[in-house]
């Protein structure tokens, strides 16, 4: 599992996870903040992330909420309102795609929910006061509508944009059908990835039961050769050899025939 980041409800019932990421911040997420909302909890989330394994564990513990940017339904509905000259103007066919993620957030956010946005394990590529300098470097470019290919590094998948709403799950993927269909071709490549690794582990299994039943016939051979020279020519160091050799290969055999099947 790599660097996780999500997009939570949160309301005075309870949290939801929307949606989540590992190692990036999608694009889309990054429309939705401003520097204001950033620099708030950015001394308290760089003296936690200084904090040893164990003291982060016990803050975020009992204190889930103290290092994840805030924003109220307004603010993050404005800010990407702020945010979509920069999509129009860089990535002019995402702009529906944009169009529907706001629309959904905005379905699912009632006016009196927060938007809770969790970036701590980002720093842990280059420390946390870096990666938060270069978070607000995104932000002062998506409001200038300044595009530099080294701050939003792509590979062209949407969910760099988007994120995964709950790892493939239905919710947005019923507001945007370019969403639901990148999560039919990358079901469709988990399943082939499967496949061949089931094919993979067949042949191995096949290929190790050949090799069980070889050692066995071997095993059997010796142990079945020496007791017969044995009632030929009678006893002798070899031939005991022989034996136990042929009883530790048809034993080794048997496990080995054993611990395939139960895999």
């Amino acid at each position: 599992m790599g660097n996780r980041t999500y997009i939570l409800r949160t309301s005075k019932e309870n949290s939801i996870e929307l949606f989540e990421a590992d190692n990036t911040l999608p694009l889309f997420w990054q429309c939705l903040l401003d520097i204001n909302a950033i620099e708030s909890i950015e001394p308290e989330i760089i003296r936690v992330f200084a904090m040893g394994d164990e003291d982060v564990q016990t803050y975020l513990e009992k204190n889930p909420s103290g290092v994840t940017v805030k924003l109220p339904k307004q603010v993050f509905l404005n800010n990407a309102k702020d945010g979509r000259p920069f999509i129009e103007r860089y990535l002019e066919n995402d702009v529906i795609v944009f169009d529907d993620f706001m629309r959904y957030l905005d379905k699912k956010y009632g006016e009196e929910d927060i938007l809770e946005l969790s970036i701590f394990e980002m720093g842990n590529f280059e420390g946390m006061a870096k990666y938060i300098n270069n978070l607000k470097k995104n932000l002062t470019a998506i409001k200038q509508e300044n595009y530099i290919p080294k701050l939003f590094p792509m590979t062209g998948t949407i969910f760099e944009l988007t994120g995964y709403d709950r790892y493939l799950g239905n919710g947005f993927a019923g507001y945007s059908e370019r969403y639901a269909d990148a999560c039919r071709k990358e079901e469709d490549e988990r399943k082939k990835r499967q496949s061949l690794l089931d094919e993979q582990e067949r042949k191995r299994s096949i290929k190790n039961k050949i090799e069980s039943v070889f050692i066995i016939f071997l095993g059997m051979v010796f142990l079945l050769a020496s007791v017969f020279f044995i009632t030929k020519e009678g006893l002798s160091v070899l031939l005991v050899c022989g034996i136990l050799f042929g009883v530790v290969s048809a034993v080794y055999g048997v496990i080995k025939l054993g611990n395939n099947k139960s895999k």
